[in-house]
């Protein structure tokens, strides 16, 4: 059974910078460490890539984990979802 999973993309101007994409955990096993897992796995694998920064757009919930793991919040966003 696959529990959560995500990654990293590396930034297509600054080679040394990432970007966090797409984690995501089962809903049924919250607060087990699963997301935090998977990030800590994307983040050693892109540091083994010559990454030295990474970044993140985060939902409102999620923020509280990602500050927990030394991410900073620069400042909300709205991103458009096409309904009108």
């Amino acid at each position: 059974m696959i529990v959560g999973a995500g990654g990293w993309t590396r930034d297509k101007v600054h080679h040394q910078r990432a970007h966090v994409r797409h984690v995501v955990s089962d809903h049924r096993l919250r607060r087990r460490g699963i997301a935090r897992a998977v990030i800590r796995h994307s983040l050693n694998a892109a540091e083994g890539q010559g990454i030295t920064e990474m970044a993140c757009w985060s939902t409102l919930t999620a923020e509280p984990l990602y500050a927990s793991m030394g991410f900073v919040s620069e400042r909300p966003m709205e991103v458009p979802c096409g309904l009108t």
